[in-house]
């Protein structure tokens, strides 16, 4: 039963329940993994964080015979070619940060003629669907893993696009830190949010649309 957040109540420092649209859940750790609802939901505890949503857009074509191995990256467009023979990839819109995930027909329109091209044999293919998510992006474009200034508010958080593959390991980090009090890989430890106050940012400089 999906339900949503309304608010959550810190008392004596500490996080102690968190109350949704349907019930009150007493806790006694809440991780902060809510995607493009994470700033929000962390201000209900007065967090702030450094976030920001933008809007990506993905679009993938009718299958075809297998033609294309790596993925091509090229300025601010990159596709691929799945198992299943799909063209599939987007293009950076350069947009302002929105929690919008609708789609754009200015999208398709830019994907197309940048694909098109980069490999003008692929002019006649159809685009079978579109559709958005939003990165989680902090300034650094690496997550926010681990504790907060409120002790068992634990945060995951801020992706930047590589949420699906973090995501596992990230899981295992933040059990470890509930169950033990830290986190198994001590390297973990320099993606904290403590990171930003003290200025030890670590630029990701392969960032892909």
């Amino acid at each position: 039963m999906i339900q949503s957040v309304k608010n959550i109540k810190v008392e004596r420092g500490l996080v102690r329940s968190v109350i949704t649209d349907k019930d009150t859940y007493e806790i006694g750790f809440l991780v902060n993994g809510a995607g493009n609802g994470t700033k929000k939901i962390a201000q209900m505890a007065s967090i702030d964080l450094p976030v920001q949503n933008f809007r990506h857009q993905i679009a993938v074509s009718e299958p075809l015979e297998d033609f294309l191995n790596p993925m091509v990256v090229k300025g601010e467009l990159y596709f691929t070619q799945t198992h299943r023979g799909r063209v599939i990839g987007g293009t950076d819109m350069n947009e302002s940060p929105t929690d919008s995930i609708s789609t754009s027909i200015d999208f398709l329109e830019k994907f197309a003629t940048e694909v098109v091209k980069t490999i003008p044999q692929l002019s006649s293919i159809k685009i079978m669907r579109q559709w958005t998510g939003s990165y989680v992006v902090t300034p650094d474009h690496h997550p926010i893993i681990g504790p907060s200034e409120i002790s068992n508010f634990i945060l995951g958080c801020g992706y930047s696009g590589h949420g699906f593959m973090l995501g596992p390991i990230v899981g295992k980090l933040l059990a470890s830190y509930i169950i033990d009090g830290k986190m198994f890989l001590p390297e973990a430890d320099n993606l904290t949010i403590k990171r930003f106050k003290e200025g030890k940012l670590i630029q990701e400089k392969a960032v892909i649309g």
